[in-house]
């Protein structure tokens, strides 16, 4: 009995030997090798250090990438009026121009028709521009003495110092002192003078100038207007041309003969004004009153009108040097 038990036990240890063994189990050497972990890859260099240069190249290349920002908006900008220039070939200049005047006549009595009184002479806007570089543009009223006058109103075409064209209404190319600005003559009140000189009328001119203004010419018609007259219109189909020159022979010499200047200036048309528009002038006093006029009527037999050729010429010129100047007409 004891002897068959042995026999069963020692079977089945037998049988039991003979089994697969199971995935992970082995020999105690094979289960020994295959259980160890495979060894750990090597760490990464560590990277190499940044300089200082090699930050800011970094940071330059960052920069140079980013979008340009948006330009600042133009801020107005005062240079004989205020200027304001949104876009390159754009420009737009606004200013006032005011000239107040006291007058006071000593020697008047009551029945003086003179009035002791204070008012303005000019009270204008100023607005003058340009449009993609060739083109310009001035529009000048005058809101003095409760009136209004468009005093300028002109565009022009300018591709070449050379030549330039002008449209609208304009001061007349010819008396020296009427072609000073306002605001740039020597005294408040121009010179007799400039009452023979046309002041300002609607027409069309040819202009420029040569060797940065050493030669200034201008072209131009008009419809024509009395002596110191502003003319919106015409009387007659007649026109009236001008011509003027005027040259500075030292303008890139010596500094003292620099604003060295002489030239003339001519006017020619027909002039055919009639009973309601005689066209004739009247010449005034700085004080404002009329020392001289023709004759007016109600007829054409008692009113003194323009008829037939009409023709004026003078000579000009100035010398600037510092605070100093001369000129004359």
């Amino acid at each position: 009995m004891f002897t068959r038990s042995i026999l069963v036990v020692l079977i089945l240890a037998g049988v039991a030997a003979a089994q697969p063994a199971p995935d992970g189990a082995g020999s105690g050497s094979d289960a020994g090798s295959a259980a160890a972990p495979p060894p750990p890859p090597p760490p990464p260099p560590p990277p190499p250090a940044l300089t200082k240069a090699d930050v800011d190249a970094i940071v330059a290349a960052r920069l140079a990438a980013l979008p340009p920002p948006p330009a600042p908006p133009e801020k107005p900008v005062w240079k004989d009026g205020f200027w304001i220039t949104p876009a390159d070939g754009f420009k737009l200049r606004t200013g006032v121009i005011l000239q107040y005047d006291g007058r006071f006549f000593v020697d008047d009595d009551a029945t003086d028709p003179h009035v002791d009184q204070f008012s303005f002479r000019s009270t204008r806007l100023d607005l003058t521009g340009t449009l993609y570089d060739h083109y310009d543009f001035k529009f000048m009223p005058d809101f003095a003495n409760a009136k209004l006058v468009v005093q300028e109103a002109y565009f022009d075409v300018r591709y070449s110092p050379y030549f330039k064209l002008r449209f609208g209404k304009m001061k007349v190319p010819f008396g020296l002192e009427r072609l000073q600005a306002e605001t740039a003559t020597t005294f408040v009140d121009r010179g007799l003078p400039t009452q023979l000189a046309p002041n300002r009328d609607l027409g069309v001119q040819a202009f420029g100038d040569v060797a940065d203004g050493a030669f200034t010419y201008q072209l131009g018609v008009f419809n024509g207007v009395a002596d110191n007259g502003i003319g919106d219109g015409d009387v007659s189909d007649d026109k009236e041309a001008a011509a003027r020159v005027f040259v500075k022979p030292f303008a890139k010499g010596p500094e003292v003969v620099q604003e060295l200047g002489f030239g003339g200036a001519v006017t020619y048309g027909e002039k055919h004004g009639h009973l309601t528009s005689p066209d004739t002038p009247q010449f005034k006093t700085p004080g404002g009153t009329t020392f001289f006029q023709f004759k007016t009527g109600t007829t054409i037999f008692d009113t003194t009108f323009e008829s037939g050729r009409h023709w004026r010429a003078t000579g000009q010129g100035y010398w600037y040097s510092g605070p100093f100047g001369v000129l004359g007409e």
